[in-house]
């Protein structure tokens, strides 16, 4: 199994970057499941249900957050909706969202996130 992990997605451009070379890498490396940080994509600070769409779109599998999940109003909902995307491990458990979950990759593979 191939992960690749993605650190901080910041900005437009960035995701811009990954519409166009995320695919090609996907198949060139035979990557089964693509994990990448979206807490800084929508106008570099938090994640809306827009942004995490295009991440998605894009070919990222599964979102992973931070501190600055919470920085917009629309992310609480999505968080409680979301099953392919987690706020901090660390947060109380009265946060929106849950702080990881069990996914399972393109081949089969389950892998807790």
């Amino acid at each position: 199994m191939k992960i690749l992990a993605i650190g901080d997605v910041v900005g437009e451009q960035t995701l811009d970057y990954l519409r166009r070379t995320l695919p090609t890498a996907r198949r060139t490396h035979g990557v089964d499941l693509v994990i990448a940080n979206g807490e800084n994509v929508c106008d570099i600070h938090g994640l809306s249900p827009k942004c995490a769409d295009a991440l998605f779109d894009a070919g990222v599998d599964f979102i992973t957050s931070g501190n600055h999940i919470y920085d917009r109003r629309d992310t609480h909902q999505l968080l409680e909706d979301a099953t392919h995307i987690v706020r901090p491990c660390n947060y109380p458990a009265e946060c929106p969202g849950e702080g990881s979950k069990m996914i399972t990759s393109a081949d089969g593979w389950q892998i807790l996130v």
